[in-house]
C-alpha cells in the first residue's frame, strides 16, 4: 500500500516475498543484486555517516538499519551514537531494586552489580547513553492521546538530568514537541523475584528490530541480513518499510557465499 505507484516490479516483488511464492523448497529466496551493499562497506556509515557528518539531522530521523536480533541492534546503536558529538553526550543511570517476596528480603541477597546488569525484554538499559539528535523509541504507553505510545520513535534534541525534550518522527503527532521522564517499570514473570528499574521508557532507535518496525513508513532503510530472520512474514515487514527500490539495501556482510536467504512464510494459514 505505501509503494509509490510507478514502482510495479517492487510492488509485485513484495507481495511475492509476502505470499512465498518466490521460495525454494528449503524456504530460501533469491535476492536481486541491484538491492545488495557491498560486503567491504559499513551499514552504519553507509546509511548515517554522511547524514551526521553534513549535520542533516532531520533526515536521519527518517532512516533506520533494521535487524532480526536484539543484540545486534544494540551494537549498532552505539556505533552511531559514537558518530554524534561527543561533547553533548550524557549518561542516565537507572535505579533498580526488588520487591519482597516468598524468600524472603531478596534485595538484600541480590548484590546492586546484578540487579544493574538484568535486561528484561522491553525494559532500558540500565545505563542510557544519550547524545543530542539521538534518535529514540518509546517502550511504554505513556499518554496515547499525545502521541506517546509503545513504539513510536522521537529524537532527542534537548535535555536535562531528569527530563528530554523530543520531537515525535512518527504517527498523526508528528514534529510536535514533547517531554519525557523517569517512570519505574516493573518485571514481574522473568525472574523469581520482582525487579523494579526507573528509568527513562526509551531505547535507541537508529537501528531497530524488524517485529518494531511494522507499522513505519521510512524515507532510506538498511537490512542486516548478516544472520537470517527467524519467523514469519520478517522478511517481508522489513522490505516492505520503504516506496521503492532505490530507498532499500541488504547487508549481508562478507561470509555468505551466495544471495539466498531464509524468508519464512507458512503458506498452510492461506489455505
Amino acid at each position: 500500500m505505501r509503494v509509490l505507484p510507478h514502482e510495479i516490479e517492487f510492488a509485485k516483488y513484495l507481495l511475492d516475498v509476502g505470499n512465498g511464492t518466490i521460495n525454494d523448497t528449503d524456504n530460501n529466496i533469491q535476492l536481486p543484486h541491484h538491492c545488495i551493499l557491498p560486503s567491504n562497506e559499513c551499514i552504519v556509515q553507509n546509511i548515517f555517516g554522511k547524514l551526521i557528518k553534513d549535520k542533516k539531522f532531520d533526515e536521519i530521523s527518517h532512516c533506520a538499519i533494521l535487524s532480526a536480533r536484539n543484540a545486534d541492534v544494540d551494537d549498532m546503536n552505539n556505533k552511531i551514537t559514537d558518530l554524534l558529538d561527543k561533547t553533548t553526550e550524557h549518561i542516565y543511570t537507572g535505579i533498580d531494586s526488588t520487591e519482597s517476596c516468598e524468600n524472603g528480603k531478596m534485595g538484600e541477597v541480590l548484590l546492586l552489580e546484578y540487579r544493574n546488569s538484568l535486561n528484561p525484554p522491553n525494559f532500558p538499559p540500565h545505563k542510557l547513553r544519550l547524545r543530542k539528535f539521538c534518535i529514540i523509541m518509546l517502550i511504554r504507553n505513556i499518554n496515547l492521546s499525545e502521541g506517546l505510545c509503545n513504539g513510536t520513535r522521537l529524537q532527542v534534541i534537548d535535555f536535562s538530568n531528569h527530563l528530554l525534550k523530543c520531537k515525535i518522527l512518527t504517527g498523526d503527532k508528528r514534529n510536535n514537541i514533547v517531554f519525557i521522564n523517569r517512570i519505574t517499570l516493573y518485571c514481574e514473570n522473568q525472574y523469581p523475584f520482582t525487579f523494579k528499574r526507573r528509568q527513562f521508557p526509551i531505547r535507541l532507535a537508529f537501528a531497530i528490530t524488524i517485529n518494531k518496525s511494522q507499522g513505519q513508513t521510512l524515507a532510506k532503510i538498511r537490512i542486516d541480513l548478516r544472520r537470517d530472520v527467524f519467523n514469519r512474514g520478517q522478511l517481508y515487514v522489513a522490505m516492505s518499510r520503504v516506496r521503492s527500490w532505490d530507498s532499500l539495501k541488504i547487508y549481508l556482510g562478507n561470509q555468505r557465499q551466495t544471495l539466498n536467504v531464509k524468508n519464512y512464510v507458512y503458506t498452510e494459514l492461506y489455505q
